[in-house]
């Protein structure tokens, strides 16, 4: 089980992300995102590399204004 935020993450954009237990869904740590305003953004990047088939987990929630506000998972195979 990885530390949240993980160690090495990034975080950029207007309001940067901040380590909170507020939401941790597993009684441990959470990230939360900056509170943004219209036309910013705040970002949080993780790159990991994983050497064998393995399986990645991860939880989130997300409170955000509908059209406007989302959220992006990448996964470069």
């Amino acid at each position: 089980l990885l530390a949240v935020p993980p160690t090495g993450w990034t975080s950029a954009g207007d309001v940067p992300w901040a380590q909170t237990n507020a939401y941790a869904i597993d009684g441990s740590n959470s990230a939360v995102s900056g509170n943004i305003d219209d036309d910013q953004t705040s970002v949080m990047s993780w790159e990991v590399t994983v050497s064998e088939a393995s399986n990645l987990r991860f939880d989130w929630q997300s409170s955000s204004e509908e059209g406007f506000d989302y959220g992006v998972f990448c996964i470069d195979t």
